[in-house]
């Protein structure tokens, strides 16, 4: 609205008359001020109401947009997840498979050497053992004999005392040896 139609309108107000008929040419040309300024003014409330409505469609639009950006963000932090999941499993598995070879590798490492070791401490065997028995109880019949005839000639020695001690100093008859004692 321009500024001359307002002081036109206003110009009506200023010639009034006492009268009845000034008070409603008064009423009338306020009312028409009035009109003119809000018609003046509606155009510009329609302007600022689309600019609105495009700011709200753009905030919308943009909102939208943003949501489907954090939706495939999210997505692909899912996806990245599960990737990153997954080889830390594989590599677990690896892991394991490799520690349980090292320790097959290292068992049977451990057994060579122990099967090394053995077979040069030279251990006897029962072919071993024979022979050595053999020796043992050829021992043993000599010294059973041995010990008849030292009986025997205590037996002599004891016959001409009258005594008879018929066991030598240190000798373990066989019912002692039996009993353990």
């Amino acid at each position: 609205m321009s500024e001359s139609s307002s002081e036109e309108d206003l110009g009506d107000l200023g010639d009034r008359d006492d009268r009845g008929d000034g008070g409603e040419r008064t009423a009338d040309a306020l009312r028409t001020a009035v009109e003119r300024t809000l018609a003046a003014t509606a155009g510009s409330a329609v302007g600022t109401r689309e600019r609105a409505r495009g700011l709200f469609d753009e905030v919308a639009r943009r909102g939208e947009a943003a949501r489907g950006e954090i939706g495939r963000r999210g997505e692909a932090a899912r996806e990245g997840v599960s990737r990153t999941r997954d080889a830390a499993r594989e590599q677990v598995v690896r892991g394991r498979e490799a520690a349980r070879s090292d320790l097959v590798r290292r068992g049977e490492e451990a057994s060579g050497r122990l099967a090394e070791l053995l077979s040069e401490l030279k251990l006897a065997d029962r072919d071993d053992l024979g022979p050595l028995a053999e020796r043992l109880a050829g021992i043993e019949a000599r010294l059973a004999e041995l010990e008849r005839g030292l009986r025997g000639e205590r037996l002599g020695e004891a016959g001409s005392k009258g005594e008879y001690d018929p066991k030598v100093e240190g000798e373990i008859t066989p019912s002692e040896a039996d009993s353990g004692d």
